[in-house]
């Protein structure tokens, strides 16, 4: 129901949560059963800094395992979480909330994989051309995406009232 007619979907996990990342390969389960068939799913592994520094922590320390609680230790490796993305036909990103680290790469990269309205009209246009002519459509998926282009800054001008 919260997906119903999406294009895209951000499916987060904690990477110091083996438990969130079972849940999200639940999430991904559950969209590729019943979302839209061309949904782009992205697959982001957050709190990268968490486990970044408790890494960094632990290497500073000898190898010793670091005094910050259990919580903040990595605990899915961004090999595993790459290669069930990777199975799965996701686009996989780790993040960080806090540092705000891949955020935005990670939504440019969704954004340029949507269709854009005119290459899908385009695609379903040749496709019922080809379905009448009894051919495939030639050049696939009608490809494109879309253009991101910077906001313009917002103007400090004072709002008219009603």
């Amino acid at each position: 129901m919260y997906y119903r007619g999406a294009a895209a979907a951000v499916v987060v996990y904690d990477v110091t949560s083996r438990d969130s990342f079972a849940r999200a390969q639940a999430w991904v389960r559950e969209l590729q059963r019943q979302a839209s068939p061309g949904l782009v799913i992205a697959l982001a592994g957050n709190k990268a800094d968490l486990a970044n520094s408790a890494a960094a922590s632990s290497a500073a320390e000898g190898g010793k395992e670091p005094a910050a609680s259990s919580s903040s230790a990595r605990a899915v490796a961004t090999a595993d979480a790459a290669a069930y993305a990777s199975e799965a036909g996701l686009h996989f990103w780790e993040t960080s909330a806090k540092e705000g680290t891949n955020v935005a790469e990670l939504f440019a990269d969704v954004a340029s994989r949507l269709p854009t309205r005119a290459s899908a009209a385009a695609a379903a246009a040749a496709a019922a051309a080809a379905g009448a002519a009894g051919g495939a459509a030639p050049g696939g998926n009608g490809g494109g995406g879309i253009t991101l282009t910077q906001a313009p800054p917002q103007r400090n001008a004072k709002a008219s009232c009603c």
